[in-house]
């Protein structure tokens, strides 16, 4: 055998053996390859599903907080409402003559349901309303430090309970 004979041999083997090398290497890369591509679709689809669960979430949340902001709006609106209620009943109750102002306590109280209960004045209306509103109405009164406290005996109710009492 002459040495081109050996070379050319060993040339042989080695391209034989380096395109064994070579499809091993290729099997491995393209194994190695399709795992990844498996588990990149494995985690993007992971990845997508928490994706939509916190989209879910957030827009859960986003919706609460509108609920709530509404229900502000809402409260907000009643509470002007209420407001411009009472400053129209306070403005008329000003404006009344005291007669009528008289009245429209003792009125107040009657129709409160109470079998008794008490009309607390200030000194300013003390001095004002205070001893005529006992004389209007059937009202024992006795004078505090600052206020005249009228205690308002509604005698109707009293008998009525007193007949339901009996009855029992």
């Amino acid at each position: 055998m002459s040495i081109e004979k050996i070379t050319s041999a060993i040339i042989d083997e080695a391209q034989t053996e380096c395109e064994q090398i070579m499809n091993a290497a290729r099997t491995k890369g393209n194994g190695t390859i399709n795992a990844l591509k498996k588990r990149i679709v494995e985690e993007t689809e992971v990845a997508v599903r928490d994706a939509e669960e916190e989209s879910k979430r957030i827009v859960s949340r986003r919706k609460s907080v509108a609920d709530i902001d509404s229900k502000k709006i809402i409260l907000a609106k009643k509470q002007e409402l209420i407001n411009r209620c009472f400053d129209e009943a306070v403005e008329y109750i000003v404006s009344i003559e005291e007669e009528k102002y008289i009245k429209f306590l003792t009125e107040a109280g009657k129709n409160s349901g109470l079998s008794q209960g008490a009309l607390i004045f200030n000194k300013n209306e003390r001095d004002k309303i205070g001893a005529k509103a006992v004389s209007y109405t059937h009202l024992r009164a006795h004078e505090t430090g600052r206020n005249l406290v009228c205690r308002l005996l509604l005698e109707k109710k009293k008998k009525k309970n007193n007949k339901r009492n009996k009855k029992q």
